[in-house]
């Protein structure tokens, strides 16, 4: 999904303003659905401009709990991902695997487990 340009924001909501058109005449001249403008509208009124709004939610700061989460490491070094993040659920951090996993990858915490009784070197037969 790709954003509208600001410059096409501002020319739909100006022509709102100046009283142009009805919403369903300003949608077809631009080539834009009614609600979007709509809500252009609505966004001008709050917050008085046009600009896109960053989507999605915010990402946690995962270093504010770094300690935490390092500890935790240490005490259950055998653990899963999904196991850490049941732990740090537990403690009101909401966090996904994958969002552990690079942070583990970010402080050089490797995860790879081995399966036990797998030597390194490949046996000659």
């Amino acid at each position: 999904m790709s954003v509208y340009s600001e410059d096409l924001r501002l020319r739909v909501v100006g022509a709102v303003k100046a009283g142009v058109g009805s919403y369903r005449k300003l949608s077809e001249l631009f080539d834009v659905n009614k609600n979007t403008i709509v809500e252009w509208v609505k966004l001008d009124q709050q917050s008085g401009s046009v600009s896109a709004q960053k989507c999605g939610p915010k990402p946690q700061d995962l270093a504010v709990w770094r300690k935490r989460i390092e500890k935790l490491l240490r005490d259950q070094p055998d653990g899963t991902l999904e196991e850490w993040v049941q732990s740090l659920a537990k403690e009101g951090f909401r966090t996904s695997p994958a969002a552990l996993c690079r942070w583990c990858r970010r402080l050089n915490i490797t995860l790879k487990k081995r399966p036990f009784g797998l030597k390194n070197k490949i046996r000659q037969r």
